[in-house]
């Protein structure tokens, strides 16, 4: 559910952005409007700053300002909705005890090595305890609230779960798989034909020499950290699990009819040269119904607290005064 991931992200955000976004020097742009509440802008660009230096170094462009345009509208949806929650918990007046909140405060403290430490990061941004307080009361109460109106309404019945079995039986089913380490030797890149044949017989050639290490007994993750050309080679070629179909043909092949511990020729591919080493095997199983009962029992909770939220989340909508500036 949306407000349940944001009480992570915008109720904690917002301990540090409460002591910006309402000083006297930002009096800044209304984001939204939520019946007789306001979310500032400061307070919105304060949870996107993080997601800004993500996605700065993930897209640029016009697909940048796209993802930014997205993230902008999922995070104002998200405090919009967060808003309306806490409006309805103060209009039923959900109750909040002091310890309650003294005990969020404490776990919060508990972060700080040292009581100044605590009160230095509260000054850099410009809050308080008693404003902390306050934002811890309004995460417990939309909490309580959440709980009241939509997990403590959730039914899961035997049947529920049986269904869920049925139609997701390839979601409990662990395909054949191996657990390999590679070593690659990569090909040349050389255009003139000739050059290139050349070229790759030595590679070939360098390929089998540490094939021939290898069945005279050196570890196979030394020989890859120290020649493999691949992404893996640091980590000495361990690829973890593949499942039957994940690599080429001819290499596919040959490592499922391996044995633990065996390594395999020198393979050919477009790439390059390649050594396989087979740790473990896995056999194809399904896992039973009554291994996955208590998994699929969390997973029908969580799908039916999500529609439940929904259809509560549209009603407030419905009833409320939202704009969007």
């Amino acid at each position: 559910m949306k407000t349940y991931k944001l009480i992570g992200i915008y109720l904690l955000g917002c301990l540090f952005a409460a002591g910006h976004a309402y000083s006297a020097e930002m009096l800044d742009k209304v984001a939204a409007v939520v019946n007789d509440e306001v979310i500032t802008q400061s307070e919105l660009d304060f949870l996107l700053a993080p997601v800004y230096q993500q996605y700065s170094k993930q897209y640029s462009g016009q697909d940048f300002m796209i993802k930014m345009n997205e993230i902008r509208q999922k995070l104002l949806n998200e405090m919009i909705e967060d808003k309306l929650v806490y409006q309805e918990a103060k209009r039923l007046k959900v109750p909040v005890t002091e310890e309650e909140i003294l005990d969020r405060v404490q776990q919060f403290k508990s972060r700080f090595p040292k009581e100044e430490d605590f009160q230095a990061l509260l000054a850099r941004q410009g809050l308080t305890v008693t404003k902390l307080r306050e934002r811890y009361r309004e995460q417990i109460a939309i909490r309580k609230l959440q709980q009241y109106e939509v997990r403590s309404k959730i039914i899961v019945t035997p049947k529920d779960i049986e269904t869920f079995y049925r139609r997701h039986s390839k979601a409990f089913t662990q395909e054949e798989s191996v657990k390999v380490r590679t070593i690659t030797i990569k090909k040349s890149q050389e255009k003139d034909p000739a050059q290139k044949q050349q070229a790759d017989a030595a590679v070939k050639t360098k390929a089998e020499d540490i094939l021939r290490k290898l069945f005279a007994g050196e570890p196979f993750e030394s020989l890859a950290k120290e020649f493999s050309e691949d992404t893996k080679a640091g980590e000495g070629g361990a690829l973890g699990w593949v499942r039957r179909g994940d690599l080429v043909d001819v290499v596919d092949n040959v490592i499922f009819s391996l044995k633990p511990g065996e390594c395999s020729a020198v393979l050919e591919t477009d790439v390059g040269y390649h050594i396989f080493k087979v740790e473990e095997k896995r056999a194809k199983k399904t896992q039973s119904f009554d291994e996955v009962r208590d998994a699929i029992h969390d997973e029908v909770f969580r799908r039916k607290s999500r529609r439940k939220f929904k259809e509560w989340m549209a009603e407030l909508k419905k009833n409320a005064y939202i704009s969007i500036r």
